[in-house]
């Protein structure tokens, strides 16, 4: 199991020329609010939790290290320092924060658009989906 785990994260990781030194991040648990539509109530929700994060040291001088799932080019956070004394990094972006500790191998992740907002120019009833706000838990492992 644990081969095909790290043959896996490999393929994924693949396709990204910065990527030597990092973790892979696999979800485990994803909970938050939801709203059919903006105008709906919200709700307490559980979500699929097939969400992958690769953390790599950043192509940029003035971060650290990058936040990208696979696939996409562009990081959704950024690290401005490394791991602290106590195996903590501290990511942002523009609308996700990423939290890992490297002793204990575990990840949260926050996706906070969606209530704050929404009654104000967000979403119409016509629209099918509204911005979910969340929190996502899991383990990570060494690329």
């Amino acid at each position: 199991m644990r081969i095909a785990f790290a043959t896996i994260a490999a393929m994924l990781v693949a396709p990204m020329s910065w990527a030597t030194e990092g973790y892979i991040c696999v979800a485990e648990k994803a909970t938050g609010f939801k709203a059919e539509m903006s105008a709906g109530p919200w709700k307490e929700s559980n979500f699929k939790t097939d969400e992958r994060y690769i953390v790599v040291r950043s192509p940029l001088p003035k971060f650290k290290w990058a936040v990208k799932q696979p696939g996409m080019e562009t990081p959704l956070a950024w690290c401005k320092a490394d791991f602290d004394q106590y195996g903590y990094l501290l990511c942002d972006g523009a609308e996700e924060q990423f939290r890992m500790n490297r002793k204990d191998l575990r990840f949260q992740t926050y996706y906070y658009v969606g209530y704050v907002g929404s009654g104000a120019g967000g979403p119409t009833a016509n629209e099918k989906r509204v911005e979910t706000p969340l929190i996502a838990i899991g383990r990570c492992t060494s690329l």
